[in-house]
């Protein structure tokens, strides 16, 4: 839940680090009223004539003239004014929040507060707030309360139409209803903390207003409506969308990252997926591929590695003596007697046991 120290603590911060620009914006305001008032002071000035004449014939009993001409004056001026507010001063008061609602991120440029005239959003702008204050208008006229409640619920329109392009007139209004549910109260008692801003501007002929007040007033506007966003809407972004990548309808560019709940919290690592590989972290084995820094697999139908190959049954052993015939019977005669018989010569070396089988004797 937002609180009122700590909003006027964040905007006087953003304030002080912008400080001229944000003087400057509100006074345009201010600037054009001076000027509506100039225009009237030259529009009645110029019907003096006319209002001479009209007091004139009055005096002669003419009173339907007189009225008209007053009638007409006043009529002439009202419209005037109208039509200013209407056309200027609702679409100046779009581009006013989306100012300072940038440069409660980062020290916003001057040429923010044009944002309300740019294509499609004036028609928007001009529209939306005529609605808002027509709604407020025929409240304070009929009952003054409800009229007094509808300011504060349609309070947050203009911050609503410089954050989000796309928003419908009705859409907008409608969604400022609900951010103000259980804030108009606490939105009350915050205006009512600057009336000593506002009574010390008085003495100063307006110079502390200026130069002081007002700025610290959008600014805690703008910390209040991120506030309130925060709070009412902490499962949907909101159209900072903020890192999408979008704000106002336009790529960021030197703008810091709204938060919000689909947006990684500033000055954080990115969030893991889980199907990612973690950072920092060895690459995972597959169960199915050989471990890393470890000796291949033997194959148990492969020969060992570093032993001797098999011998074959039948085979000769290796490095052993020739295997003597079983049928053939040595010559004892022949072994004492040595190398006086030719080795070829295998009948004398050897006595066929036959011969002895068949005599009985040797």
């Amino acid at each position: 839940m937002w609180n009122r120290k700590d909003l006027k603590a964040n905007a006087r911060e953003a304030f002080k680090a912008n400080y001229w620009p944000c003087v400057l914006i509100p006074f345009i305001p201010v600037a054009v009223g001076m000027l509506l008032g100039l225009l009237m002071t030259v529009k009645m000035f110029s019907n003096v004539n006319e209002l001479v004449d009209a007091a004139q014939s009055a005096t002669d009993g003419d009173y339907l003239s007189y009225y008209f001409i007053i009638f007409g004056s006043m009529s002439s001026m009202i419209s005037i004014s109208s039509l200013l507010s209407i056309f200027v001063l609702n679409p100046l008061s779009v581009g006013i929040a989306r100012f300072f609602l940038v440069n409660s991120y980062t020290p916003a440029e001057v040429g923010e507060v044009t944002d309300g005239f740019k294509g499609g959003k004036y028609l928007k702008s001009v529209g939306t707030l005529f609605l808002m204050g027509l709604a407020i208008s025929a409240g304070l006229f009929l009952f003054y309360i409800p009229g007094f409640i509808l300011m504060y619920s349609y309070r947050l329109v203009p911050f609503i139409l410089a954050d989000d392009p796309d928003v419908s007139s009705f859409d907008a209004l409608k969604r400022s209803r609900q951010l103000m549910k259980g804030n108009k109260w606490k939105s009350f008692v915050l205006d009512l903390s600057f009336i000593g801003w506002l009574i010390l501007s008085v003495f100063t002929f307006g110079l502390l207003s200026i130069f002081w007040t007002l700025p610290y007033i959008y600014a805690t506007e703008a910390e209040l409506y991120r506030a309130i966003i925060e709070i009412n809407t902490p499962s949907a972004p909101n159209a900072y969308n903020g890192q999408p990548d979008y704000y106002g309808g336009q790529p960021y560019q030197n703008v810091s990252p709204m938060q919000n709940a689909y947006q990684h919290p500033v000055n954080e690592q990115p969030v893991q997926d889980q199907y990612q590989q973690p950072v920092n972290e060895q690459p995972v084995q597959d169960q199915y591929r050989q471990p890393v820094n470890e000796q291949p697999v033997q194959d148990q139908y492969r020969q060992p590695v570093t032993e001797q190959p098999v011998q074959n049954d039948y085979q000769q052993p290796v490095n052993e003596q020739p295997m003597q015939n079983e049928y053939v019977q040595p010559d004892p005669v022949a072994d004492a007697a040595g190398s006086t018989q030719d080795p070829s010569d295998t009948n004398a070396s050897y006595t066929d046991t036959t011969d002895t089988d068949n005599n009985g004797e040797a």
